[in-house]
Order: structure tokens, then C-alpha cells, then sequence
């Protein structure tokens, strides 16, 4: 029996049917404004996203300028280093531990290490990230063979420093390493960024803007593994600005053989402009460690060396200039007309001072004495006389004025001031007045003075020149991808007042100091060298051996200084290292450097 519905019942299932349309044309409503806000308002927006995932830009790391030495041999440059990394963008955690697994079966590496690094630059997954630096060959052939099974990986290359003198320019050249926090906060600005690397001490610290060059980029795409489809442009990177130094590399081996494994500094200067020619500090490191994986074995031997390597002697360490200030006072003397070359006092060996007694050298009783003897003898009672009468005032002045207690502003970083004490210098220092006695300790470079051996090449430059203080420097010229030169020409800083009269009589007496004083071992049947030796009282152990130098005297060409640590007597120690110098020195050198002028 088949019942019909009710007109009741219709009604209601009509309702109904149109409820069920009138959601589904809002639903479809709904759908189509979404995709038409998703594709017309937000569809640049998306595309960028999709682009995004589908195209990664790859950083070409330019190459660092190349420095040279002022002949043309290359003293640091950039070589290609092979470097296996990956780009965590577009793959998940899971397919970044895959990769990994299967790369370790291939070549040995710290998977866990290799996490905490990863994790490390997770804000950062554009960025390639270093795995395995400088890999070999044969590494580098097995992962490319395989990089189709390895997502995210890629081969990139790398420029790498490399100091073909390692630890004979160490010092003076510096090394790299990778930019610390601190240091980006300072650099952001200038266009440095989390793992470029940076000059840490040298040149390389103090010529940094202008060594490192400008990065490029490759863009490809990549599929939805990150594997590598094809390149899709490139912006080609532009290295960095070559620069030209000073420093005479044969020179600077020369110096180096000299000191041998003392500890100390040597300093050579062109005291006609300023120019270092050599500059050596001992011990030294070797520069390359820094730019690959160091061990800790490495590290310790480095960083826990208690004669500390990586410290630069020339212009860090500080030392009483002992009988070398001498010459200081002499100018000094001779330029206030304090004394004359006539001029002589008498040495008995002991000089009293109130009840307070001073000795001579080893006490030696040198009788009536000149400057020019004085100063070939290095006669302390001499020099305690002629301090006393000039005052401890005008002492520091005239150092001062010569550029001793500041910084000579060579282009290298943290170079030391030294110390020139003054009478307002100890009462703050101390809280004490100054007494006669510090005066005669002045007098002969002990007490409170400090010097670098930097600052004593300098010293003696000034007189050799005739008064002219040039800012020491090591760039000599500087030259841009486009093949731009720009000359780092001598800088004068200030003349002082010297008078021929004055250089005569110290060019006599310092001669005197080789010819027959405490400097003997310094002479040379070829070659006029005039000098003075010096021995620093050291409170932790031997004293220091100094001896500072020029040649040849008739026209100065090189001003050396010498510091041999805990080497005893100067004349003994430190004048032999000199004249080792001095007799190989190709002095064709300057007469070429003449023309050139």
C-alpha cells in the first residue's frame, strides 16, 4: 500500500532543499572571494613565498687583497679551499639528520657536532653552513659523485689566506679569524655579517676594510628536496684592494736568522722617510693554524705558551731603554747648551748625591771624559752630571718632543705609548715628589722610562734626519680591482730643533761606540756604523741586551734597533745580531729606491 505525502510534508522538504542551496552557493561564495583574495590581493606575496622555496641565493665569497712586500713578493694571499656545506632551507629536520647520515658513511664527520652547529644557525637557513673546510680531492670527488642522494648539500669554493713566511711576518702581518658578536656589533654598519672573516691583529687587522672584498651571489633552483636544478644568474664577487708594503721580505729573513730562537724584537727603519723595513718579533706563531681546524693540542701550545707568541714585541712590550736614552740626554744637553764637545766632567766610579750613592758601570773609574767619550764608554757618572744640570724637565720635553711616552701611529693596532715620567706623572702615579735621585736614574734610561723598540728606531731616526719626526708606516701603496694606486706618501709630524753642531757631536761619539766603545762587535771594515749599546735591569731574570744602530754614517740608509730578552750585556748579546744585519744588507736597494723618487 503506498502512501503519499502530505502537502505539509512537501512544504517542509522544499524548505529544506533550499536551506542545503543557499549553504552550499555561500560556501562556493566564500571559496571563490578566498581564492581571489589568495591570488589577485595576495598574489605577489605568494609568489615571492613559492619563489622563495623554490630558489636559493648562494654566496660567492670574494677573494682578499693581496699583500706584497716593496719589491713584489707576495707576503699573504688567497688560495682555493673546497668546502663542503648545506643550506637547511626547504628541508625539515628529519631529511637534514638523513643528509647527514648518509655523508658521514661517505666521509668521517661529528655528527653531533655537526648538529649543534646546524642548530646554532637555525634563524639563519639560507645561509650555507661550513661542514668539512678545506677537504682534500679524493673527499671532495666521492660527496660530488653523491650530492644528488644528499639534499642541501653543495661544494662551495672558498678563498683561503695563506702567509707563504708564516712565522717570519707573523707579527707584522697578523692573521684572519671569523668576526666575533662584539666585533659585529661595531662592524654591521660597514657591511660585515655572521661568519665572514676578519683581520685579528697586523695589517690584516689595521687594512681590513680595504683587504676584504665585496661577496657576489649565485642564484639557482632548486627542487622540493633542495636539490640543485639549474643556475638562474649570478653576480660576480669583487675582490679586495691589493697593498703594497715597506718591508723588505729579504731583509726581513735576514733579521729574523739573526735573532735566532732568543726572545726579543728587531726593528729596522729608513730613516730618511719613515719607512719599516723589517720588523721582527720573537717567539712567533705560525699564522696559518688560525685559518683551519685547530686542534686543542694546537690551541694549548699557542694560547698557553708562557713566552706568549702571538704578543708583538716591536710595538707591545715595554722596556727601560737603559744607556740607549743616553743619546737622549746628550741631544738634549747639547741642543740647551748645557755642555759642549769640550766639555768634560770626571768619573771616579762612585757619584753621591746627598748620602745617596750612584756607581758607574761595573764601577769602572774612566777619569776626565767628553761627550764623545762618554758616550763610547757609556759612561753613567758622565751622564749623572750632565742630567742633574739639565733637570728632569727638560729631559721628558725633549724626549717627549722626539716622540717618546706616545704612540708613533705606525699603521698596526694596539701599539703601546711607553712612558716618559714627569714630576706631575709620579705624584699621581705615587703620591710622591720627585727627588735628585730620580733625575740621575732618568739619565741613563732606568726608573720609571719605557720604551718599544719601535719607538727607539724612531728616536734615533730623528737624529740621524736632523730633527724631522715622520709617523712610521708600512703601506706603501695601495691598488683596486680597477688598478686605482694610491701612494702612502712620508708623513712629517713635527722638525724639533737639532742643530748641525749637535748631530755632529753625536754622530762622532755613537761612531766612537763602535769604533772602540762598549760597542766593538759592531764594526765593520766596509761600512761606518755608529751605535749605542744599552743593558736593561730586569727584575724577573737576566737583563736585556739593547743596541740601536744606523749605517752608514756618512748617509744613513737603516736605523736598527735590537732587544734580546734576558741576553745580559748589550755590547755582548745584542751587538752581534746587529752586525750579522748589517753585513748581509743589499744596499743596491736604496740607490733603486733613489731613482724611483
Amino acid at each position: 500500500m503506498q502512501i503519499e505525502p502530505t502537502q505539509t510534508e512537501l512544504e517542509k522538504l522544499r524548505q529544506r532543499l533550499v536551506r542545503l542551496i543557499i549553504i552550499i552557493i555561500i560556501f562556493f561564495m566564500i571559496l571563490i572571494v578566498r581564492m581571489s583574495y589568495l591570488q589577485i590581493i595576495k598574489g605577489n606575496y605568494y609568489r615571492k613565498v613559492s619563489e622563495n622555496n623554490r630558489i636559493r641565493l648562494i654566496p660567492i665569497i670574494s677573494s682578499r687583497g693581496m699583500i706584497y712586500d716593496r719589491n713584489g713578493k707576495v707576503l699573504a694571499q688567497d688560495v682555493p679551499s673546497f668546502d663542503i656545506s648545506i643550506i637547511q632551507l626547504g628541508l625539515s629536520e628529519q631529511e637534514i639528520l638523513q643528509t647527514l647520515i648518509k655523508l658521514k658513511k661517505i666521509v668521517e664527520i661529528d655528527l653531533e657536532e655537526v648538529k649543534k652547529k646546524i642548530l646554532a644557525k637555525k634563524n639563519r637557513p639560507f645561509e650555507p653552513m661550513i661542514i668539512i673546510p678545506d677537504v682534500d680531492r679524493q673527499t671532495l670527488t666521492k660527496v660530488a659523485e653523491r650530492t644528488t642522494e644528499l639534499p642541501g648539500i653543495i661544494i662551495q669554493v672558498n678563498p683561503k689566506r695563506y702567509y707563504p713566511y708564516g712565522t717570519i711576518t707573523a707579527h707584522t702581518l697578523g692573521y684572519l679569524g671569523e668576526i666575533s658578536r662584539e666585533e659585529l656589533v661595531k662592524k654591521h654598519a660597514e657591511g660585515y655579517k655572521y661568519g665572514d672573516s676578519i683581520g685579528k691583529s697586523g695589517i690584516e687587522e689595521y687594512y681590513d676594510i680595504f683587504l676584504r672584498g665585496k661577496d657576489g651571489g649565485k642564484q639557482i633552483e632548486v627542487d622540493a628536496r633542495g636539490r640543485q636544478l639549474q643556475v638562474l644568474g649570478d653576480m660576480e664577487p669583487i675582490p679586495g684592494n691589493n697593498l703594497v708594503l715597506t718591508l723588505d721580505r729579504q731583509l726581513q729573513e735576514i733579521a729574523s736568522d739573526a735573532l735566532g730562537e732568543r726572545s726579543g724584537a728587531i726593528v729596522i727603519m729608513n730613516p730618511t722617510n719613515g719607512e719599516i723595513l723589517a720588523m721582527v718579533s720573537k717567539p712567533s706563531f705560525d699564522p696559518n693554524i688560525f685559518l683551519r681546524h685547530m686542534t686543542a693540542e694546537q690551541a694549548k701550545r699557542i694560547f698557553a705558551d708562557k713566552r706568549y707568541p702571538l704578543f708583538n714585541r716591536d710595538i707591545q712590550a715595554l722596556y727601560p731603554p737603559g744607556s740607549v736614552f743616553k743619546v737622549v740626554v746628550a741631544a738634549c744637553a747639547l741642543e740647551n747648551e748645557i755642555i759642549k764637545e769640550a766639555t768634560t766632567y770626571s768619573c771616579g766610579g762612585i757619584y753621591w748625591l746627598g748620602n745617596q750613592r750612584f756607581i758607574c758601570y761595573h764601577r769602572e773609574k774612566h777619569g776626565n771624559m767628553n761627550i764623545i767619550d762618554a758616550l763610547a764608554h757609556s759612561c753613567n757618572i758622565f751622564f749623572y752630571q750632565v742630567g742633574y744640570k739639565l733637570g728632569a724637565d727638560k729631559i721628558s720635553k725633549f724626549a717627549m718632543e722626539m716622540g717618546l711616552g706616545a704612540k708613533t701611529g705606525i699603521d698596526l693596532p694596539s701599539e703601546a705609548s711607553g712612558l716618559i715620567p714627569t714630576r706631575d706623572w709620579k705624584k699621581k702615579r705615587y703620591g710622591k715628589s720627585w727627588y735628585g735621585g730620580d733625575t740621575l736614574i732618568l739619565s741613563i734610561g732606568q726608573g720609571f722610562v719605557l720604551t718599544t723598540p719601535l719607538q727607539l728606531s724612531h728616536i734615533m731616526s730623528v737624529i740621524v734626519n736632523g730633527g724631522h719626526v715622520y709617523t712610521p708606516r708600512l703601506a706603501k701603496r695601495m691598488i683596486d680591482s680597477s688598478g686605482n694606486i694610491k701612494v702612502f706618501n712620508p708623513w712629517v709630524k713635527k722638525i724639533i730643533s737639532l742643530s748641525q753642531q749637535t748631530q755632529k757631536v753625536l754622530f762622532e761619539g755613537l761612531e766612537s761606540v763602535v769604533i772602540n766603545g762598549t760597542g766593538r762587535n759592531a764594526y765593520l771594515p766596509n761600512l761606518r756604523v755608529a751605535g749605542k749599546t744599552g743593558t736593561v735591569q730586569n727584575p724577573t731574570g737576566e737583563d736585556h741586551a739593547l743596541f740601536l744602530c744606523f749605517a752608514p754614517v756618512e748617509s744613513p740608509k737603516v736605523v736598527i734597533s735590537v732587544v734580546v730578552e734576558h741576553g745580559g750585556k748589550g755590547g755582548i748579546e745584542a751587538v752581534p745580531v746587529a752586525r750579522r744585519i748589517l753585513e748581509q744588507i743589499d744596499w743596491s736597494m736604496f740607490k733603486e729606491e733613489e731613482k724611483e723618487e
